[in-house]
């Protein structure tokens, strides 16, 4: 009795090996998938210039942040709170600070652009679109000034 015991104990199904394949693939997929991700953004985070363009875009963001409200300037100052054609809706150029003013170490080039403007937006995801408007931020470096709007 023993003997027939051990021989139906030995070794894995067929259906056990597949499943644990199916798991070993999916959770290496995951992980590798994981690397990639992390080193693209390391990649990203590790270019200086990419970095300083970022704080520029926050910047514009943040100085037209406040006046996305009714006394703002942008709008009317009434119950209905219309925009006014004081928006710039159109790309305008917002000029950056020169690389050698107050001892800024600027990795940008010289020839830099910062460009923005304000656009409608869907906020609530029911028609009609424009219920709110976005601060859309350009900013433009190695004479690649094809996508530069300004």
């Amino acid at each position: 009795m023993g003997d027939a015991m051990s021989n139906r104990e030995q070794g894995f199904t067929l259906a056990e090996v597949l499943v644990a394949s199916v798991i070993t693939a999916v959770v290496a997929g995951g992980t590798a998938t994981a690397f990639v991700a992390a080193a693209r953004m390391t990649r990203a985070q590790s270019n200086p210039g990419t970095a300083e363009a970022s704080v520029y875009a926050r910047e514009t963001a943040e100085r037209f942040r406040n006046r996305m409200a009714c006394d703002g300037g942008w709008f009317t100052a009434d119950a209905a709170c219309t925009p006014t054609p004081a928006i710039p809706v159109s790309w305008t150029a917002d000029p950056l600070p020169s690389p050698t003013a107050a001892g800024s170490e600027s990795v940008l080039k010289t020839g830099a652009r910062r460009c923005y403007r304000i656009t409608p937006a869907e906020c609530d995801g029911v028609p009609p679109s424009g219920d709110c408007l976005g601060v859309e931020v350009r900013v433009c470096w190695n004479n690649d000034f094809t996508n530069c709007p300004c």
